[in-house]
């Protein structure tokens, strides 16, 4: 009789999980269908190069590094709002779209380069040298390590020149528009 009256309750149970769960999928259809084009209201920026598939999509809270046509550094940080001839980065520097020089995008494949010279070059004269220090060999940097050591340092520091590319909208084809996907709710 007790297996009986597990089973029966087991049942109850999964059909209450079950309707439960029809209601939560019903819902979750609903809110979809009752606010449509929420995600879909925003501008974004599009850096591309026409005659090419080449461009790049920036939205609201993606990091840009950029340089304005009147100011000598470079302006970093998250963009904060985008309207139809400006934007604003960090919240506090208002940018013109036709202000900008360039656009500066990270070019992945060197900045691993980079990272992985630095990250092996260091560690490599200092392990090489304290482990020399502690068997009491001299001198405590040899030749072999300054080479492979130092070249490994040296090649990470030289990288650095090429772990960004300046993309100059208006110049080598290059356009930077804001795309208004407000228009289309």
């Amino acid at each position: 009789m007790s297996d009986n009256n597990t089973s029966a309750i087991a049942g109850k149970v999964w059909s209450f999980c079950n309707s439960f769960r029809i209601l939560f999928i019903v819902l979750l259809t609903l809110s979809g269908f009752l606010t449509p084009g929420q995600g879909f209201g925003q501008k974004k920026i599009l850096l591309e190069r026409t005659g090419r598939f080449k461009h790049y999509f920036y939205e609201i809270n993606d990091p840009v590094r950029l340089k304005i046509a009147d100011s000598s550094g470079l302006l970093r940080g998250k963009i904060t709002w985008i309207s139809d001839s400006s934007l604003i980065i960090n919240g506090e520097y208002e940018v013109a779209i036709r202000a900008i020089d360039y656009v500066s995008k990270p070019r992945w494949g060197f900045l691993f380069l980079q990272e992985v010279f630095l990250k092996a070059g260091i560690p490599f004269l200092l392990i090489s040298g304290i482990n020399r220090a502690i068997n009491h060999e001299y001198p405590v940097v040899d030749e072999f390590t300054v080479y492979v050591g130092g070249g490994l340092t040296l090649a990470g520091i030289l990288i650095i020149p090429l772990t960004h590319r300046k993309i100059r909208p208006g110049k080598s084809g290059w356009q930077l528009k804001v795309l208004d996907f407000e228009t289309f709710r």
